[in-house]
């Protein structure tokens, strides 16, 4: 049977990937919608095509990873990142990988914008939305820190590498022939981040390190403030009402308990840092 917690305690258990690809595909459903609805908010959050309009709408830079311009699109980006993803996650660690993502994205978004400014009627479209520059700086970090890892395409073994070339060859061809122009250079952006991202890691350096105590700076915000609104009517409550429901079900109580520290935890540290044990409690929850 259907059920919010159900679905909410399946999302905790996703690994970052999982959730990224979640996110994504959630926005873009709602973005189809408000595109139709009202035309004029879409565009507030999809990359303008025109690089004065996007000094305006700064968070466009990286809102418009989220969103994409059909089903096709879409699926194609979630594939790769599905398959990135749980190639490369016992690599990078999980902060990392959504780090290099936004990175990536954020790096797309403004080689376009550069691109429009300079070149505007050789990069003109109307606006840029799409994950592939965010992708590609995840896939070529996997291709070019594993070059010589093969994978199957159809009935042949093919290299990371050679992968990385076909792919830069056919975003510089699209470039010349000016088919998705500004699409293509926002992947070109976000491949030679994840080409300096794999060098570096090679030399033992993690170009993420900055990036990710910005996200930790506004996540410790964030959680900070919901933790504060949070417990402040939990204590009125404990003094009043708590001692006459814990009198009616003890056991039950207890174990709400450890359901609530196991989550708080999770909003404050993320899933990795739970134990055996607590992802134990969190598994038995969903079930109920």
């Amino acid at each position: 049977m259907f059920s919010l917690e159900k679905l909410r305690y399946k999302y905790i258990m996703l690994d970052i990937s999982g959730k990224l690809i979640t996110w994504i595909v959630g926005t873009s459903l709602l973005a189809w919608l408000l595109k139709f609805a009202y035309l004029p908010a879409f565009e507030q959050l999809a990359l303008p095509g025109i690089a004065r309009e996007t000094l305006l709408q700064p968070w466009s830079l990286l809102t418009y990873g989220f969103l994409h311009n059909g089903i096709f699109h879409l699926l194609f980006n979630m594939l790769v990142l599905n398959t990135v993803g749980r190639s490369i996650l016992n690599v990078l660690g999980s902060k990392p990988f959504l780090s290099l993502f936004l990175m990536g994205v954020l790096a797309g978004g403004i080689g376009f914008t550069v691109a429009t400014f300079f070149a505007p009627i050789y990069f003109s479209s109307a606006y840029m939305v799409g994950a592939s520059a965010g992708v590609y700086a995840l896939l070529f970090l996997l291709c070019f820190y594993m070059p010589d890892t093969e994978v199957r395409l159809i009935v042949w073994n093919v290299k990371l590498l050679y992968i990385a070339y076909a792919l830069l060859a056919f975003d510089v061809f699209a470039i010349i022939g000016r088919s998705n122009a500004g699409g293509s250079v926002a992947h070109l952006m976000g491949a030679a981040l994840g080409y300096v991202a794999a060098q570096n890691m090679q030399n033992g350096n993690d170009i993420t390190s900055g990036f990710r105590r910005v996200l930790d700076f506004f996540n410790n915000l964030i959680s900070g403030s919901y933790t504060k609104q949070k417990k402040s009517p939990l204590k009125t409550v404990f003094k009043n009402k708590a001692p006459q429901a814990y009198a009616r079900n003890p056991r039950k109580s207890s174990h709400q308990e450890q359901i609530d520290v196991v989550l708080d935890k999770i909003s404050t540290s993320g899933y990795e840092s739970l134990t055996a044990a607590e992802k134990e409690v969190l598994f038995k929850a969903g079930k109920q």
